[in-house]
């Protein structure tokens, strides 16, 4: 329809013998680094928030999260160690059974929230050769909300219970819990300590260098004050290599290449 207009206007505009003036080209559109992806060993995510320019006008921001990093800011994303013993209690009136969670691993779905998994025993009713009632456990977090579902494998296998708590300022947790007996009143509780903030940031980027042919970029950045390694400048790099993002893009930051094992980027 639009090439249909046009051809009238210029069919018309040759009758009255008026002249169309040729407008300016369309400017080509300056390539952009966008997306986010998750990041293994450590568990990271980085969000790349519409970077673009050139080395001496850069434009954009770079936004990341270390879930296996404590910070020194109060950044709001929790996070939990692996492979640390974990005290978990729940209670019903005045009775409390003593559990202890270990995280096996752990997926960052987003800047602030996390998925995991892990097992672990009812540490009131140890044997002489170990616990006897053991679980798995799945869980996530989402800034400070805390889900945690277990499966009972001996002792009571078959069992389960759902915990949901929200984690305090100083990394304590409390909320409720439900289980496949129906028990009702349970609460659950995490004393503070083993439950962190992690570092997370959004920075500025400069030296900014993008080739939208080849999927290749790159932009330097530096963590700002006030964070763990404040201060500390790095350099990003990374290739779009087309879609899904697992298995096809990369991601190195000052030289040390790291998995991506979720999300996707798109240098375009």
């Amino acid at each position: 329809m639009r090439k249909a207009i046009l051809a009238l206007g210029a069919g018309l505009a040759a009758v009255l013998g008026i002249g169309l003036a040729a407008g300016p080209a369309l400017a080509s559109t300056p390539a952009h680094l966008t997306g986010s992806v998750a990041l293994d060993a450590p568990d990271q995510y980085a969000t790349f928030n519409n970077i673009g320019g050139t080395p001496s006008a850069s434009t954009g921001s770079f936004s990341y999260t270390n879930f296996s990093q404590p910070d020194t800011a109060a950044t709001g994303v929790w996070s939990l160690p692996k492979g640390t013993a974990i005290p978990l209690t729940v209670s019903e009136g005045a009775a409390s059974f003593n559990h202890v969670l270990y995280v096996d691993s752990i997926e960052p779905t987003s800047q602030t929230s996390l998925s995991f998994t892990g097992h672990g025993y009812w540490a009131d009713l140890n044997g002489p050769n170990g616990p006897i009632y053991n679980w798995t456990a799945t869980g996530s977090i989402a800034g400070n909300q805390l889900t945690l579902h277990l499966l009972y494998t001996s002792g009571n296998p078959g069992y389960t219970a759902t915990d949901t708590a929200t984690i305090n300022p100083d990394g304590s947790a409390n909320g409720t819990a439900t289980d496949s007996n129906g028990d009702a009143g349970l609460t659950v509780s995490i004393p503070s300590g083993p439950l962190f903030q992690a570092l997370s940031y959004t920075a500025p980027v400069n030296s900014v260098s993008i080739n939208s042919s080849t999927g290749d970029a790159s932009f330097g950045s530096a963590v700002p004050a006030g964070h763990a390694y404040g201060g500390t400048p790095y350099t990003i790099t990374v290739h779009d290599g087309g879609n899904p993002g697992v298995g096809n893009d990369t991601y190195a930051q000052n030289g040390g290449q790291f998995t991506v094992d979720g999300g996707n980027l798109t240098v375009h």
